[in-house]
């Protein structure tokens, strides 16, 4: 095990921006799911499975409807309420994925969604193999918005992720460095297995797009009058008619975004 602390980032900004994340990020496609159940050839009822950096308990509430034996594993202890107020008969525990809480040779599966970018390095992946059963899996997941599909999310995302710079995060694609490594190599069979899902919803209107965009860590830790500047400025895209963001006869608006699963099985 190694003794690591969460990234500033994350940690501060997962701190203060719960309430947001478990009220605006999206939940995942049951398309993936199904994915998962058929490629791992996975029984629910029998699979144990480590939910890893499971913040608000998004994929860990999936797993647990499809009957699987799921404990979560959280470093930030308001995020960890969430999944406890949620989810009460889930095993919550803090953890890292330098340091998880359980033992050896115990789990099915560990999955890590929407958080390995924040943490992608060989201990990781030791510490991983280390919880799984033999032959067992690692996964990993993601939400994306949709900017090649979707005029407004691509002009709010050109304004919003310049504030990133110094957060690691899934697009910018540097998480995929350490399964170049020789040791990731020995750990898990590579190259990594792949699939990918639309996963549109409906919402109800800017205010739920701005705090989606409020959930991001690197937002959640802007000063409030930073905050309020790119509040106006996503609104004004948002009701320009020329961006698309218009609504259907419900008065509902459809939010566009891929599901990127990713997965590799223990050497």
């Amino acid at each position: 095990m190694t003794s690591k602390n969460p990234h500033s980032v994350a940690e501060q900004g997962f701190s203060t921006g719960a309430d947001d994340y478990a009220k605006a990020r999206p939940s995942y496609p049951a398309a993936a799911l199904q994915c998962l159940q058929a490629e791992l050839k996975l029984i629910p009822a029998e699979t144990k499975i480590l939910d890893l950096a499971a913040g608000t308990g998004k994929f860990t509430e999936l797993l647990v409807k499809d009957g699987y034996q799921v404990t979560a594993v959280e470093p930030v202890a308001e995020m960890r309420a969430k999944i406890t107020e949620k989810l009460p008969t889930v095993k919550a525990v803090e953890g890292t994925s330098w340091n998880i809480p359980v033992e050896n040779d115990s789990q099915h599966v560990v999955v890590i969604a929407q958080a390995f970018h924040w943490f992608d390095d060989i201990e990781t992946l030791r510490e991983c193999r280390r919880v799984l059963k033999s032959n067992g899996y690692i996964v990993f997941i993601w939400n994306m918005e949709s900017q090649e599909r979707c005029q407004w999310i691509a002009k709010l995302r050109q304004i919003y992720e310049q504030h990133d710079v110094k957060a690691p995060q899934y697009r910018k694609g540097a998480w995929k460095k350490v399964f170049n490594t020789e040791e990731a190599g020995e750990l898990f069979h590579l190259p990594l297995n792949h699939h990918q899902f639309t996963n549109d919803f409906l919402i109800a209107g800017k205010e739920v797009v701005w705090q989606r965009i409020k959930s991001k860590s690197y937002i959640a830790v802007m000063p409030p009058q930073e905050q309020e500047k790119l509040q106006q400025q996503v609104y004004a895209i948002l009701d320009d008619p020329e961006n698309g963001f218009i609504p259907n006869s419900d008065g509902e608006f459809l939010f566009l975004h891929e599901t990127d699963i990713y997965w590799a099985q223990r050497k």
